[in-house]
């Protein structure tokens, strides 16, 4: 039994703007048939406050989900530009961009928009020749994985 009871508090909570509004409309009005239209109305307003808070509601627990404290997450919910803050530093990917090397190739380097860093992969593919000068490096075949000088994977 209070698992229902519990179910149906819930229900109560999640659509407490919806059963206000639409009381009010009852209770004011001079008429059955004037609350009966007046409530209705009033519940169709109060049911989008509901559906702000539970989105808003939803909101506050992913970003306090990812360590940010429930001031801050409940401030972002009015503030588009905390918003967009936010988003960047907790819920963005680390991608890969090739940039052009001093060899006339490029260079994979891994990006985090969180943190703002760029860094070169560690991993070095099976095979990779280590170059001991650049002029060594411009002597490879264009498309060539090699080591440079300081121990830098790069591809010519």
């Amino acid at each position: 039994m209070p698992d229902l009871l519990g179910r149906v508090g819930n229900w109560l909570s999640a659509h407490s703007n919806q059963l206000m509004s639409m009381g009010a409309g009852i209770a004011g009005a001079p008429s059955i048939g004037q609350g009966i239209s007046r409530g209705l109305a009033g519940a169709v307003q109060g049911q989008q406050g509901d559906i702000s808070n539970l989105a808003m509601n939803a909101t506050v627990k992913a970003l306090m989900e990812k360590g940010v404290d429930p001031n801050t997450a409940l401030a972002a919910t009015s503030d588009p530009k905390i918003m967009q803050a936010l988003i960047a530093k907790h819920f963005s990917q680390p991608t890969f961009e090739k940039l052009p090397n001093a060899y006339g190739g490029t260079d994979l380097v891994l990006t985090d928009a969180a943190t703002g860093t760029a860094q070169r992969p560690t991993a070095v593919p099976p095979g990779t020749k280590k170059v001991n000068s650049f002029e060594e490096a411009l002597a490879l075949p264009k498309g060539t994985t090699f080591i440079d000088p300081e121990g830098v994977v790069r591809v010519r």
